[in-house]
């Protein structure tokens, strides 16, 4: 499934599993204290989908591996999972010594 909110069938999604998990925040420890989303594009609290498990470490965008999220860390969230991608390709991992 695409993600990024392109196509008809993620917005529907996101639109499912946000009315599921009320319209707050689940994410776990977020310093939002789960504040209650909206759907204004640009805000820290727009509702966006977040994945328990990153779809970068095996997860899927099943709608049992989704929660509704606030913009602000989900976004922060990505970009940290980048940089570490980032670090491991390079490292050098031949095997000459």
């Amino acid at each position: 499934m695409s993600r990024g909110g392109s196509t008809t069938r993620w917005r529907k999604l996101r639109r499912w599993v946000a009315a599921r998990d009320g319209m707050v925040c689940r994410r776990p420890l977020c310093p939002c204290g789960g504040v209650a989303l909206t759907w204004e594009p640009g805000q820290p609290n727009t509702v966006t989908l977040g994945h328990i498990v990153a779809d970068t470490d095996g997860g899927s965008s099943h709608p049992e591996n989704l929660r509704a999220e606030c913009a602000r860390e989900n976004y922060a969230d990505g970009a940290r999972i980048t940089n570490r991608k980032r670090a491991r390709s390079r490292l050098n991992t031949s095997r000459e010594w």
